[in-house]
């Protein structure tokens, strides 16, 4: 995974550089040919990037490109994409598990793919709870995997001596009365107990991982008392899901996880989008303010519609992003180049350590409303709340 740091690292490279975003997926039929598909379209893209440069093949340009096509024809990546960024003091290879749009740059780092594919993966965990147990995922860059599971061993069958209540046999009735309360007390205790093993295998996970998001899915009963057992600063980010997983086949639980994951992710965003909408303080609405406090360092949060990239102004002496179509700069009076807002916002985001969130569907319909950006300035005295859990009636004890 990506860190600030790394970002920052990145664009800070010597230029020119060159910049290359490759699809190797080997699942691909374009590139499972004798020349692959991804290093076609490299040699076509390195000949309409050296004619716009009006550079020759004794050009760094193409010394570069050769080292690149040189990588690509011995190494063969086996992943889904990779991004290359080379120099004559620079070469960066990063492969990627999501599949790039394939892209060649000459001159400044390109990081905007890499911005946006770190946002929508986001390290996460899922743990799906039943009364058997608990299975426990984790999504990234790679997809959603299980990486542990914790079986709910409760053996009822000592009770009997200990509470001195008759134990119903299968087909019989429970006890009822104060033998019935015993026996639900004590079921509760051992459960308490498991549901805190699970809260502490989830919070060692995630700290060993970087995971801000968390999802329970299951009965309320259980799936809150394991966000109350995580520690306040992953209580705070634990969203509960109604779920009912009993017997479940694997492979149908992993289907449903994804799509729970992907719709919960959905109605965060759209509330993030609202709230920010609703507030009248605290916040930035449009490119140029929100460019303008991003820069001054105030924004915690920065919120995008996909696809949004217009045309900016970047001074290049004192590097401040505008919208102005004047041909210098308002507050140093030097000359500003043309740029867009893919390549300087992963500078900027990295340089004041700004959150990213990418929004599509309603919720960028809902923000285009204000130009399709905005922000969630350092003064509010908390982040935005995620939408409100969806909730199920209690499991029955079986």
């Amino acid at each position: 995974m990506i860190d600030v740091l790394e970002f920052a690292a990145l664009a800070q490279l010597p230029e020119p550089l060159l910049t290359v975003y490759l699809n190797t997926n080997p699942g691909l039929q374009i590139n499972c040919r004798a020349i692959p598909g991804y290093i076609a379209w490299l040699k076509t893209g390195a000949r309409g990037l050296l004619a716009q440069f009006g550079e020759t093949k004794s050009s760094l340009l193409y010394a570069q490109v050769l080292r690149a096509e040189k990588y690509l024809e011995e190494q063969r990546p086996a992943h889904a994409g990779v991004a290359i960024f080379a120099s004559a003091e620079v070469w960066r290879v990063i492969p990627l598990e999501v599949e790039p749009a394939n892209e060649i740059h000459w001159g400044k780092p390109q990081l905007w793919q890499l911005t946006a594919m770190v946002e929508q993966h986001r390290p996460a965990c899922a743990v799906v709870l039943d009364l058997s147990g608990a299975r426990f995922y984790a999504r990234d860059f790679g997809g959603l995997r299980q990486f542990a599971k914790q079986e709910f061993d409760v053996d009822v069958s000592q009770w009997k001596p200990k509470e001195r209540a008759h134990m119903a046999k299968q087909g019989t009735r429970m006890p009822h009365g104060a033998q019935r309360d015993l026996f639900e007390q004590r079921l509760e205790g051992e459960y308490a107990h498991l549901l805190q093993d699970v809260a502490k295998t989830l919070t060692a996970y995630c700290d060993a991982h970087a995971v801000e998001r968390i999802y329970l899915l299951g009965a309320d009963r259980l799936t809150k008392q394991v966000q109350r057992d995580l520690p306040a600063r992953l209580r705070e980010q634990a969203i509960c899901i109604s779920h009912v997983s009993a017997d479940e086949p694997e492979s149908k639980t992993r289907a449903r996880v994804e799509a729970e994951l992907k719709k919960s992710e959905v109605e965060r965003k759209e509330h993030l989008v609202e709230e920010l909408l609703d507030k009248t303080r605290g916040i930035a609405t449009g490119v140029d303010q929100t460019l303008a406090q991003l820069q001054r360092g105030l924004l915690t949060t920065l919120v995008l519609s996909a696809g949004l990239n217009p045309s900016l102004r970047v001074c290049e002496t004192c590097d401040l992003v505008t919208t102005s179509p004047m041909a210098r700069c308002a507050t140093c009076n030097e000359a500003q180049a043309t740029t867009t807002l893919h390549e300087v916002l992963p500078t900027l985001l990295a340089k004041h350590a700004c959150r990213l969130e990418v929004v599509d569907g309603r919720a960028a319909v809902r923000l285009q409303s204000v130009g399709g950006m905005g922000g969630v300035l350092r003064t509010l005295k908390h982040e935005p709340v995620p939408p409100p859990a969806r909730h199920v009636q209690h499991y029955a004890h079986a």
